[in-house]
């Protein structure tokens, strides 16, 4: 996956003017010719659609540049959203204070607001308990959406 770990440089290169701004995922799935390119980005404040643009079309004319993908390719560019897993620390700092539904490797979910985060743990509040859980022990994290 050396492709992959370039373009997730490149990407990550492209983006740091913008600070408010953070690459979650690169993901590159098929077969030679017919292989299709994911760049999932976030944001503090979200992700305005025209950033996920731009974000496309310089990518892509860097790889036609440097001829890193032989034969046809889909280039998507998207935002994490909403029913998508969280994937990294910076993801859980940015919803701190939402409903999460956490699965555990053990197959156990575990619902609560996720009211801190570190580098390797998150802290939920369930029933009005706190409960730490390290990051190698969830298989995912999915913030509830609430249309109270």
């Amino acid at each position: 996956m050396h492709l992959e770990k370039e373009i997730k440089n490149w990407v990550a290169d492209f983006i740091s003017k913008d600070e408010g701004l953070f690459l979650v995922d690169v993901t590159l799935k098929g077969n030679e010719g017919n292989q299709k390119l994911t760049v999932t980005l976030d944001g503090d404040k979200g992700v305005q659609i025209d950033k996920c643009v731009e974000v496309s079309r310089k990518l892509g004319n860097w790889i036609e540049e440097k001829d890193l993908i032989p034969g046809k390719y889909n280039l998507e560019v998207t935002s994490a959203g909403m029913g998508v897993p969280l994937k990294i620390a910076r993801q859980y700092k940015k919803n701190e204070g939402r409903q999460v539904e956490v699965t555990l490797t053990g197959g156990e979910k575990v619902t609560g607001k996720l009211v801190g985060s570190t580098d390797n743990d998150l802290t939920i509040a369930v029933e009005e308990k706190e409960q730490t859980i390290e990051f190698k022990e969830i298989e995912k994290t999915i913030v509830v959406v609430s249309f109270k």
